[in-house]
């Protein structure tokens, strides 16, 4: 019942999401891409996924219980998406990250403090390197409060 629901929302997602592509965004061709190639073929991945999620539910011998909604995971994870969208333009780029992958690494119920709090700091650091030195993303690292 599970891949049954799981694939039909899937096959859902990629109908919606691929007919707004085909509406609004150019296709183009295999060697003349435009901005809408990517997200229709992403709708068709999204699509085979849900399929054969629908079909292995037909097919399948024994239906699997439901499980309890992980609702300390989602609102965690929720929270910490919060925490970087108000800390991202006081504290910038690498404190914003951290604070939020240290909220968010709570959603798992063993997490402890100090390797929450090393894991956050790899992250952020990590972060700042891939999108402001690499990318160079003008986003500020340290932010107003430090006059950044």
């Amino acid at each position: 019942m599970k891949d049954l629901l799981s694939g039909g929302f899937f096959c859902g997602v990629a109908i919606l999401y691929g007919s707004i592509s085909l509406r609004d965004l150019p296709v183009g061709q295999i060697f003349n891409m435009g901005p809408g190639f990517f997200p229709l073929v992403l709708c068709g991945l999204l699509m085979l996924i849900g399929g054969t999620l629908v079909l292995r539910s037909l097919f399948a011998q024994q239906s699997e219980a439901f499980e309890p909604v992980p609702w300390r995971a989602i609102a965690l994870v929720s929270l910490g998406i919060v925490v970087f969208a108000l800390l991202l333009d006081p504290l910038g780029l690498l404190l914003a990250v951290f604070f939020a992958t240290l909220v968010s690494s709570f959603a798992a119920r063993k997490a402890r403090l100090l390797p929450s709090i090393l894991a956050a700091a790899a992250i952020a650091v990590f972060c700042v390197g891939v999108f402001v030195l690499g990318a160079q993303m003008q986003a500020p690292v340290f932010g107003s409060v430090f006059g950044g």
